[in-house]
């Protein structure tokens, strides 16, 4: 079996050398997020550990399934109903943001193994 790095490390270096993203005018801007495509959607700018100023989620689902997650990287999946029928456990801490899962990425070609993170 073969050594596995560590998570983050692969994508931890092109992150911090990555040139910083080109910002799309955004409307109503107040120096962290602003409205873009029209007022579709709405982007958020975190730079180093700054973080949103009040907790901050997005929850994206549809008739048969559902998720939440936060900016901090917590989350919460569900079938049908989210109180019904949880897939993940939900903390209802609003203290702590603690993640109950991890999204690994795996690149075939190169065998390298990491995780997004913040």
């Amino acid at each position: 079996m073969a050594a596995v790095r560590s998570p983050a490390a692969p994508w931890a270096a092109a992150a911090a050398s990555a040139s910083p993203r080109p910002q799309a005018l955004r409307e109503f801007d107040n120096g962290m997020g602003g409205f873009v495509d029209r007022g579709r959607a709405y982007a958020i700018t975190l730079d180093g550990d700054r973080c949103t100023p009040m907790p901050w989620v997005n929850v994206i689902a549809n008739a048969d399934f559902g998720f939440l997650v936060s900016a901090e990287g917590g989350g919460y999946a569900w079938s049908l109903n989210s109180q019904q029928n949880p897939l993940t456990p939900w903390p209802n801490d609003p203290v702590s943001d603690t993640p109950h899962e991890v999204l690994y990425l795996h690149d075939e070609d190169s065998g390298e193994l990491g995780a997004p993170r913040r």
